[in-house]
């Protein structure tokens, strides 16, 4: 069976609260869920990662929170998703 695939999109500063949605997707519900921690940036492909995760998601899950709107990363990745929109990607924002 084929999981759905889920991009959660957090300020680095709302990983903690969005990484519990990222675990009740996959444990509960076998989603496919993906939450890109940009404070642990280690690869240089990161970006591409961020790419290639969005391109495939589903689902996308803005973590909506001032510290998200302060961010030029997840910024990046909403506008990402909004272009996304006509192959009919669908949109949940969280609000915290």
């Amino acid at each position: 069976m084929k999981k759905i695939r889920v991009f959660i999109c957090a300020s680095s500063k709302d990983v903690k609260r969005a990484e519990i949605i990222r675990e009740t997707l996959t444990e509960c519900y076998g989603f496919d869920a993906f939450l890109y921690k940009h404070s642990l940036v280690g690869s240089q492909d990161f970006h591409k990662e961020i790419l290639t995760h969005l391109d495939k998601c589903e689902i996308f899950i803005p973590c909506l929170s001032v510290n998200l709107r302060k961010s030029s990363f997840c910024n990046q990745e909403i506008g990402f998703a909004v272009q996304k929109l006509i192959k009919k990607q669908v949109i949940i924002p969280a609000i915290f």
